[in-house]
């Protein structure tokens, strides 16, 4: 790890990817992607159900964070919310 992952502890995606090739001893980028991609299809039912259970709430309370986001095209940012 270098710079800031260093510091903080937190190497993000490409960190866990590396730790897959380590352990899997796969190469390639692609069969990482398939991967993923596997385990989405695999994860859409229980967003599906997940998704059914919050429809059947008669109310729904969310939280407006407000995010930096950068702007395609002019490099600056803006607000965003999640």
């Amino acid at each position: 790890m270098r710079g800031r992952e260093a510091r903080n502890g937190c190497g993000g995606v490409r960190d866990m990817a590396a730790g897959l090739v380590a352990v899997i001893g796969f190469h390639r980028r692609s069969t990482l992607a398939q991967w993923v991609g596997a385990c989405g299809v695999h994860l859409q039912p229980l967003v599906d159900a997940l998704h059914a259970a919050l429809l059947a709430q008669p109310v729904l309370h969310a939280d407006e964070t407000p995010v930096a986001m950068l702007k395609p095209g002019n490099g600056k940012n803006h607000r965003a919310f999640l």
